[in-house]
């Protein structure tokens, strides 16, 4: 199976119903902070929480996992676990970058990982949205 080009979007929980499903499209919601994935054209599954582990070894050996996404430190790699398979969605890229201070402007394509939390870069106002952390995620892994 080919990999699918991922495609991240930000925008609000109002804007979301107007954006077309599109395979391997993900959406943040900025004013709720869920995150929606396009599985196919026709589908699109909504995640809220993201699930942190230390490598991939751990990841498989999740007994019952649950579906969502999770994030592969040692691989820096984002995952989906859904319908009973897994995916990779992002494989240790550079679109997930670990920062001690935001950059004064990012870009819209990468996640920023600051502490305990995780940015995203909009073009349209050229400013940072939180998309999940301050108690949200498990970085300490499961």
């Amino acid at each position: 199976m080919a990999k699918v080009k991922m495609n991240f979007i930000a925008t609000t929980k109002e804007r979301l119903y107007s954006i077309p499903k599109k395979a391997g499209q993900c959406i943040f919601i900025i004013d709720d902070r869920t995150i929606f994935l396009d599985i196919s054209d026709n589908e699109r599954t909504i995640y809220n929480a993201i699930i942190s582990v230390i490598n991939d070894e751990t990841r498989r050996k999740i007994p019952t996992p649950i579906e969502g996404f999770y994030y592969v430190r040692q691989s820096n790699s984002l995952w989906s676990y859904y319908d009973g398979m897994w995916k990779e969605l992002i494989g240790g890229s550079s679109n997930i970058i670990f920062v001690s201070e935001l950059p004064v402007i990012g870009e819209d394509d990468k996640l920023y990982i600051l502490g305990d939390k995780i940015y995203g870069w909009s073009n349209d106002t050229l400013s940072y949205y939180s998309i999940a952390g301050g108690g949200n995620i498990d970085w300490e892994g499961i």
